[in-house]
């Protein structure tokens, strides 16, 4: 019986030793918050229609909004805010194209002017800055 209360006293002093406080637990890291996208761009409505199948798709993002991924979203707005994108033309369509996707981007900026572009997919006649931009709404819309 001694030598179970000597044994339980040297488990309880053991013990006592292992009372420091643990470290503390990892935080996840922390999303860019909206005013880390500099653009003049407030909204965008992205819309994705056509194909043999007729199918319809549309995405509004808002500059604060958390629908899109961070990176995906900061990217948006930084094209969106691009001098290349502000100069675009309305259309980039091809006539001809059958079964093809019709892709619109209508943007709301800042200072109350908005702007819309409409193409077509697959296209080849396109400047780069719409050609990122269809990229991403292909990508979303089979998400």
């Amino acid at each position: 019986m001694r030598t179970l209360l000597a044994l339980g006293g040297l488990l309880l002093a053991l013990l006592a030793g292992c009372t420091e406080p643990a470290p503390p637990a990892p935080t996840a890291p922390s999303l860019p918050s909206a005013s880390a996208v500099e653009s003049p761009a407030s909204w965008v409505e992205l819309a994705r229609s056509g194909g043999y199948t007729g199918d319809r798709w549309n995405l509004r993002v808002d500059q604060g909004e958390r629908t899109l991924l961070p990176q995906d979203r900061t990217w948006l707005f930084e094209q969106l805010g691009d001098p290349d994108f502000r100069a675009l033309d309305e259309q980039y369509v091809n006539e001809q194209l059958r079964d093809g996707y019709t892709i619109e981007i209508t943007v709301g900026y800042q200072d109350g002017s908005t702007k819309k572009v409409r193409t077509t997919d697959p296209s080849t006649d396109r400047p780069a800055v719409l050609t990122g931009l269809v990229d991403l709404v292909n990508r979303l819309s089979r998400q």
